[in-house]
């Protein structure tokens, strides 16, 4: 066990120390009371002995600053020549475990540190136990936003920043941009190529669409079947049409084959796109029927191209 022991007297701490590694615990020696709150985020221990009476500062004051400071109990035990009941009690509200008289019976210390250990021992089993349920969340929630074959947002997630794209634009009085991104004749694709292929090729786009929208803020989302949508905060209409543009020669120059494609022998993309003004659109939904027309709009005027 990691053991922290305050103690401004020299012989005391030494002693003490002695005893506490020959029955096997790391030991930290410090002078005084300061010394701490540079030591104990690094030192990490289980266990704090600690005098009450330092030069600097108290030990009832130090415990104080301790339970404050940080959010994992360390336990606390005081050792002290005081026995008087009120500085006792106030030892113990002011957040320590335990108190012990000097000068210490070596059974007692020992039975003690025992008594401790069991605790830190059942401490560190429920911090594992903490991080393996926090880990599990993190992955339950991943697996919630994400979609299972391309790794990139699913609509739940899309539907969510959506509404705070909304929130957070009005507030700022900025408009957002959002694309909605449709892979050409991509039914003919698989069933000329198969549906693994076109698997394979639907995670080749979002992989490509990651590497495109990488702002913190960007967000790419599989709204579906072969339809994509890109988020773009912070963005005006002229700034949205030349993201258009790039996403258009970026797949151009990808150069996917597509043999069944009426329009060339690789992939293409047809894209819709509309400019958010949170003070004229309220509603997610209008958004994406918006979008959804701009799309329309852009596979009736002969695909791989965009509308806006």
């Amino acid at each position: 066990m990691k053991i922290l022991l305050i103690d401004d007297v020299y012989l005391e701490r030494l002693h003490l120390s002695i005893r506490l590694k020959k029955i096997g615990h790391e030991v930290s020696l410090l002078s005084s009371g300061i010394e701490i709150k540079e030591k104990i985020e690094y030192f990490e221990p289980d266990l704090i002995l600690m005098d009450i009476n330092m030069p600097d500062i108290n030990g009832i004051d130090l415990t104080k600053w301790i339970r404050r400071k940080f959010k994992d109990w360390i336990p606390i035990i005081f050792l002290s020549s005081y026995q008087q009941p009120n500085i006792i009690e106030k030892a113990i509200i002011a957040g320590g475990d335990d108190y012990l008289i000097k000068p210490v019976n070596r059974t007692v210390l020992a039975s003690k540190i025992l008594a401790m250990e069991r605790i830190a021992i059942m401490r560190t089993k429920l911090k594992n136990k903490n991080i393996q349920i926090e880990e599990m969340n993190n992955r339950l929630q991943k697996q919630a936003n994400e979609d299972p074959l391309t790794g990139l947002f699913n609509r739940r997630f899309l539907n969510h920043k959506v509404v705070e794209f909304l929130n957070i634009h009005e507030r700022n009085q900025l408009t957002f941009v959002l694309i909605m991104i449709d892979v050409d004749y991509f039914k003919k694709y698989n069933d000329f190529y198969g549906h693994i292929k076109g698997d394979q090729c639907l995670t080749q786009i979002a992989n490509e669409l990651n590497l495109l929208f990488s702002r913190k803020d960007d967000i790419v989302a599989r709204f579906g079947g072969e339809e994509f949508i890109i988020l773009l905060g912070n963005t005006n209409l002229e700034q949205g049409i030349n993201q258009c543009q790039r996403i258009k020669e970026h797949f151009r120059k990808l150069n996917i084959s597509h043999e069944k494609s009426f329009l060339d022998k690789r992939l293409t993309l047809s894209q819709g796109l509309i400019c958010v003004d949170p003070n004229i659109i309220i509603d997610s939904n209008i958004i994406y029927n918006l979008v959804d027309i701009k799309l329309y709009e852009a596979k009736k005027n002969g695909r791989n191209t965009y509308a806006y």
